[in-house]
């Protein structure tokens, strides 16, 4: 600052090492700005500032603590180093004790940078990685002309000898002033109790009641104003109401009207229209039907002397285990119609077959009668149709019913006869397995054990006899059954019990249990027409929540309407004045809303320059709470700069502006010094926002307890 002048006199010693290392580093920008490769060095720049950085750090810590850190992230979890050890390399600065000094190393990925930053921060490179060692900080030079941070028992390094001049700036985070006499334009004086000035008024945020509105109070509740106090009355009368509401609903005020007050069971037979199946009946239903058709067997279908075979289209071989196509029937055909005499040609003709007399054969071109038994060898067939479609065998175990074209037909066309599938058991004992009725003039198929019934089909689908177990998943139409299917999706599989004692969430109660407590309840309590004679509570207040008529408020007695007045509530001395969002007025008969604060704050940066131009470059409406950020645009090259802050309540607001070399002068001073830079932007008493320009368009945060709303440069 240009009247600082014992600030001039810390800062002469680090100002030439920073102003030295700032040509070196502006001459080297240029020169490779020249070649082509400016951005490859304005990184390298940046990478020698957080070197030169993290060693002013480590001399402070050394400083303070004596001794360098052990491990370098030691400077950001002690408070002596807020950035980071990462660099855009990809790699990070790592820090290590060497006897008596401190050596930082870092790899850059490329030999040329790491000799451009070795030369710089007087290191040395070894390819790619630059190594930077530094001795112990000295203070000998300085010890006379600073003040000490710390007290090391000579009291005179820590006493002015000249006026500390500020020029402007504020003292921040001071304890306690003790002085013969202050001086001050305005502000705020505690000494235990409060001092309020002309210029520094109270309002309802000094006691607690900022965001308190000076609304009036009603005993309705209904009409929905914002703006409006509802009282105890409004509180109680809309309790009231809607309970008396909530105790009238019937089933159809809440979209059950259909629904009948049934009881439930786990049985899923009966076929009750008054009882509602529990989940355990579903879940019954679905297991048993699930097992007999999980069971089924071709036999069950009618197919029992079906045999799994494959096919072949050779009609020669002779196997009992195969099935033959179609084509190996016209084959055979073929052969035998090419090789064979067709059977409408006579080869010769005689009175007698091998002795047997025609009579004694089976004529096949005219109705015929036998009277005698044809035995069919094993794996012969009987062949029935045109192309022996239809064939009839025994192969020595197992008897078989083929059919090689169309539909397998089993019928009985003598009316009301009917359909029987048996079978012999291993004991000799014959049972019906299925039969096709024609009970009642319908007909239908039965699914018997044993020659008991167990499914039959109806009308409208089919009805189980007996259990149904189900042992792998029941699908309906291809999609798995669950409860959600018919609609009991939040039906609970709770066991039931007839106790409506216990309280359990996870147990039905039965018909039973919900009778016995109606009737207990209904014999030991009051109906809700019913006087009690007295009562410990009413509509659930105690009588010490009543207040009794005989009592007073303000000298007023309850036994009539009471009209209060603000003065009876403590508010004698609040206006009753409306509110206006128009802050620009002299009136002292309104109230300014939020939006008139606003709009005063909006009209006060406008007019903040007066005829100085502003460029805006940062603006956070709702304010910046913290952290670093980022600028629109470089913020060198202005007259000064000007930071609008405030409070975290957003009640106050404050304005500190300052110029580039003020802000350069006191971060030199700081890094001189082995420190952090901790510039505040903030001039009021109590607040602070600490931080330095990190780089043109950047703003390093260290530590703050309030809000950043805008930056500007004023040209």
């Amino acid at each position: 600052m240009p009247n600082a002048k014992l600030l001039s006199l810390f800062c002469f010693t680090a100002l030439n090492l920073v102003h030295v290392q700032a040509a070196q580093a502006q001459s080297s920008a240029a020169q490779m700005e020249a070649s082509g490769n400016e951005a490859q060095y304005e990184e390298a720049d940046r990478t020698i500032d957080k070197l030169f950085e993290i060693k002013s750090s480590s001399h402070h810590f050394f400083n303070k603590i004596g001794a360098y850190p052990s491990d370098i992230e030691e400077l950001r979890t002690e408070g002596f180093y807020f950035g980071t050890f990462d660099t855009t390399y990809g790699t990070s600065i790592t820090g290590s004790l060497a006897a008596n000094s401190y050596v930082l190393t870092l790899d850059v990925r490329d030999a040329f940078i790491a000799d451009y930053i070795a030369q710089r921060v007087n290191g040395t490179a070894s390819d790619s990685v630059v190594t930077m060692q530094y001795g112990e900080p000295s203070q000998e030079a300085i010890l006379d002309t600073v003040l000490s941070r710390v007290f090391d028992g000579d009291a005179t390094r820590n006493t002015m000898e000249a006026d500390l001049l500020m020029g402007g700036n504020n003292l921040t985070g001071v304890a306690n002033i003790a002085a013969s006499t202050v001086n001050a334009d305005n502000g705020v004086f505690d000494s235990g109790v409060r001092v309020f000035s002309e210029v520094n008024l109270p309002n309802k945020s000094h006691v607690g009641l900022g965001n308190v509105e000076n609304y009036g109070i009603t005993d309705s509740y209904l009409g929905g104003n914002s703006n409006l106090y509802a009282s105890q009355m409004a509180v109680t009368n809309s309790y009231n109401d809607l309970i008396a509401t909530i105790e009238a609903l019937t089933k159809a005020d809440i979209g059950l009207d259909k629904v009948q007050n049934y009881s439930i069971t786990d049985n899923y037979l009966g076929g009750s229209a008054a009882l509602y199946a529990s989940q355990k009946a579903v879940t019954d239903s679905f297991n048993t039907v699930n097992t007999r058709i999980s069971n089924l067997t071709k036999a069950d279908i009618g197919l029992s002397n079906v045999q799994n075979f494959g096919v072949t289209s050779d009609y020669r071989g002779g196997s009992s285990s195969m099935y033959a196509t179609q084509r190996a029937v016209t084959d055979s055909h073929n052969k035998l119609d090419n090789e064979k005499v067709d059977r409408g040609e006579t080869v010769s003709n005689a009175d007698s077959l091998d002795g047997l007399n025609s009579s004694q054969f089976i004529r096949s071109d005219t109705n015929d009668v036998v009277t005698g038994h044809t035995e069919w060898q094993d794996n012969y067939s009987v062949r029935l149709g045109s192309s022996a479609d239809f064939r009839i065998f025994h192969n020595g175990s197992n008897s078989h019913l083929d059919n090689y074209t169309g539909h397998l037909y089993t019928r009985n066309l003598a009316k009301g006869g009917e359909v029987l599938i048996e079978a012999t058991n291993s004991s000799g004992s014959r049972y019906e397995g299925f039969r096709v009725t024609s009970y009642n003039g319908n007909v239908y198929g039965q699914l018997k054990y044993n020659s008991g019934l167990r499914l039959e089909a109806t009308s409208s689908g089919a009805t189980t006899h007996g259990n149904m177990n189900v042992t792998g998943n029941y699908y309906v139409d291809g999609q798995r059954l669950d409860k959600a299917d018919i609609g009991l999706s939040k039906v609970m599989n709770y066991n039931i019990s007839d106790s409506y004692t216990g309280g359990s969430s996870s147990v039905y109660a039965s018909q039973r249990a919900v009778t016995n407590a109606y009737n207990s309840l209904n014999n030991s309590k009051l109906g809700k027409g019913d006087k009690a004679a007295d009562s410990d509570r009413l509509d659930g207040l105690s009588s010490e929540a009543f207040v009794r008529t005989s009592r007073r408020i303000n000298g007023k007695s309850l036994t009539s309407d009471i009209n209060l007045s603000k003065s009876d509530i403590g508010l004698s001395k609040v206006s009753n004045y409306s509110a206006t969002n128009d802050w620009n007025g002299t009136r002292t008969d309104l109230y300014a809303t939020q939006r008139a604060v606003k709009n005063a704050y909006d009209a006060a940066v406008s007019k903040i320059s007066g005829n100085e131009d502003f460029v805006q470059l940062y603006k956070n409406s709702s304010g910046l709470t913290g952290g670093d950020f980022n600028l629109s645009r470089s913020w060198r090259g202005y007259r000064y700069i000007i930071f609008l802050t405030g409070d975290d309540g957003k009640s106050e607001f404050y304005t500190k502006r300052f110029s580039e070399a003020e802000h350069d002068t006191a971060v030199a001073l700081a890094r001189s010094l082995g420190t952090t830079p901790r510039f505040n932007v903030i001039s009021q008493t109590n607040r602070f926002w600490h931080g330095y320009f990190s780089s043109d368009t950047r703003f390093t945060t260290s530590e703050e307890n309030s809000r950043l709303f805008a930056v500007y440069g004023v040209k």
